[in-house]
């Protein structure tokens, strides 16, 4: 299949070479033409992704993200709104839909492709055609050999365009380092406040680009001209919509992203560094791993022959050498030093194409076994996604949704009322779920229903209208969100359960347990303190 679509796509590109169109400003024809190879290679994974995503189920971090883009709004709680935007985009454009919700994560892995491709030819001017070429197909064949490259793709998050954005940052500040051109840092600018309304961690480039200023003795001295300052400005434009959300919502996003983060910093230890090294090996794969701290080693030792290499380094080293030092003290997910990998990528394709050295190192069969350890981990990540109700643990996240919808849905109708009987759950995650899943559409509430923080739901609140009403309470059994019975009780007059769903693996391994509550009376959210009895659980499984 593969082969097909790579032949389907070269055909096209070749038809493609003959455009007159012009970005940065550079012909796109000829440069399709004389790299056919490594677009025909990002048309063809583009290809597959697209149809990947017809069989693959919604994750509930995705779900979470549809449901914002249902209250469309400048921002959110725990996130800048561009994955919102992007789900808003492909539903419209594809309907209410597990595709219409993920295709813009293609796009936008498609783009962060060429954009790999755009620095690494922007890099290497200067060198023979030859060798460009070897340079741009083995970035983009070293950045797929990564999980996250797959994964972001495929899954519509807020580190999607993030990727993308910062990829595109990196382009211009490195070939404004190259030609000192104004309009280039401004639209750098430009770039940064879009990956800024990805995701906050975007601002980590901003010392990445001063610091690669000041190392460069004919750049350092615009610092003192206004255009830089200007490029900030610019992206701080771009980034109003959010600074003006918070700025409504008494700073809530800021604080909750700062503020209440650095409130959970624990003692120094070793557990969630380990986590963080154990989670890293999984998203980069072991080889691509070794093969990035070989290139960093290697370029540290010849910085002062490698200007180029300056800038990407320190991309890399300003949100991956702070995550790791806060790792000591807390929590860091497996997906916030992403960004700085891809700076990184492009100076190990640089060794391994010799442009810095004879890239022996990377030879032989070491090489060869890393290289296909990478290609099994990327090929099992794949099928995950596509067996049913694969036994992964806490990792399976998205298992048992869709049936326990239907099953709300039936428990609604045989309500005497199902307009005057809301749903909520214990968790954003499940909420959202759901949300996206119920046969007739209605709003699922969070755990805000019974007085505990709920992220987003917070924000968009609880109508008066639910106190008085029997409602549905939907819980499952993961440790992340522990089923909080005896607070719901104390809201409601009387808490019993009327489903129980359970999901096994061949019928073997349990996958998932979801809980489904029948609750009557809400009191209306200041009612937590109220006490009732201890209600009797009717327990009834559904095989």
């Amino acid at each position: 299949m593969y082969v097909t679509l790579k032949l389907l796509t070269s055909e096209a590109i070749e038809s493609l070479s003959g455009v007159r169109l012009r970005v940065f400003g550079t012909a796109i024809g000829p440069i399709l033409k004389r790299y056919q190879a490594v677009f025909g290679l990002i048309a063809a994974l583009t290809v597959f992704r697209l149809i990947y995503i017809l069989f693959i189920p919604l994750t509930p971090q995705e779900a979470y993200y549809w449901y914002y883009s249902l209250h469309p709004d400048w921002s959110y709680f725990d996130h800048p709104p561009l994955a919102a935007w992007s789900i808003w985009i492909g539903t419209a454009l594809f309907g209410k839909s597990v595709f219409g919700i993920k295709v813009m994560a293609v796009v936008w892995g498609a783009l962060t492709n060429v954009m790999i491709v755009g620095i690494v030819l922007q890099g290497s001017r200067g060198l023979t055609l030859s060798v460009r070429r070897k340079l741009a197909l083995g970035a983009i064949g070293l950045f797929n050999l990564t999980v996250f490259a797959h994964l972001y793709s495929i899954l519509m998050v807020p580190d999607s365009p993030l990727l993308f954005f910062w990829a595109l940052s990196l382009f211009l500040v490195q070939r404004y380092l190259g030609n000192g051109h104004r309009g280039t840092f401004l639209l750098a600018g430009v770039a940064l406040g879009l990956a800024l309304l990805s995701k906050y961690t975007a601002a980590a480039l901003v010392p990445a680009v001063f610091w690669a200023i000041l190392s460069d003795p004919v750049r350092r001295r615009d610092l003192g001209q206004f255009f830089p300052y200007l490029a900030l400005l610019l992206a701080a434009a771009v980034f109003a919509p959010v600074l003006y959300w918070n700025a409504s919502h008494d700073w809530a996003s800021f604080g909750f992203q700062f503020v209440r983060r650095s409130a959970k910093m624990k003692p120094p230890g070793l557990k969630y560094l380990g986590q963080l090294l154990i989670s890293q090996l999984f998203i980069l794969t072991p080889f691509v791993m070794i093969l990035l701290a070989g290139a960093v080693r290697r370029v540290v030792s010849m910085r002062n022959r490698m200007p180029r290499g300056n800038f990407l380094l320190a991309s890399a080293a300003v949100i991956i050498l702070p995550f790791f030092g806060y790792s000591f003290f807390g929590l860091v997910k497996m997906n916030w030093l992403l960004p700085g990998y891809l700076g990184l990528l492009v100076l190990t394709c640089r060794l391994w194409a010799g442009e810095m050295g004879d890239g022996n190192w990377l030879r032989g069969r070491g090489m060869k076994v890393g290289l296909w350890s990478s290609v099994i981990l990327i090929v099992l990540a794949h099928l995950i996604l596509v067996i049913p109700d694969v036994p992964l643990g806490e990792g399976n996240t998205w298992s048992g949704w869709q049936r326990a919808a239907r099953s709300v849905d039936l428990l609604l109708e045989a309500e005497n009322a199902p307009e005057q009987t809301f749903v909520f759950t214990n968790s954003y995650k499940a909420s959202s779920m759901l949300r996206f899943y119920l046969p007739h559409p209605r709003e699922v509430y969070s755990g805000n229903i019974f007085g505990e923080p709920a992220l987003q739901f917070d924000i968009w609140g609880i109508p008066d209208s639910l106190t008085g009403q029997n409602a549905i309470y939907v819980c499952d059994n993961r440790r992340e969100y522990k089923n909080k019975l005896p607070e719901v009780r104390k809201y409601f007059e009387r808490v019993e359960v009327v489903k129980t769903l359970e999901f096994r693996f061949r019928d073997r391994f349990p996958t998932r347990t979801i809980w489904c509550y029948k609750c009557e009376n809400y009191r209306g959210v200041k009612s937590g303190q109220v006490s009732v009895p201890e209600a009797t659980d009717r327990l009834i499984v559904d095989r």
